[in-house]
């Protein structure tokens, strides 16, 4: 759930973590470029060393019979 602001009207809705997050990763990639330092560059960072994690840990994961 997250809140969505329109002009006036303030919502909340359900919107998927794929496009949350997408819209997230986004942000900091464009903040890079408006006079950012390396806390962009760190979060960019965390974000991509997490998504490799959890690759890492699925293909590692053993399977349930």
């Amino acid at each position: 759930m997250t809140f969505v602001f329109l002009f006036v009207f303030i919502r909340v809705v359900p919107v998927p973590a794929a496009l949350v997050l997408g819209f997230w990763f986004l942000a900091q990639v464009l903040n890079i470029g408006l006079g950012g330092g390396v806390a962009w560059f760190a979060h960019i960072g965390g974000f991509l060393a997490g998504i490799a994690l959890v690759l890492a840990h699925r293909r590692l994961r053993p399977r349930r019979a």
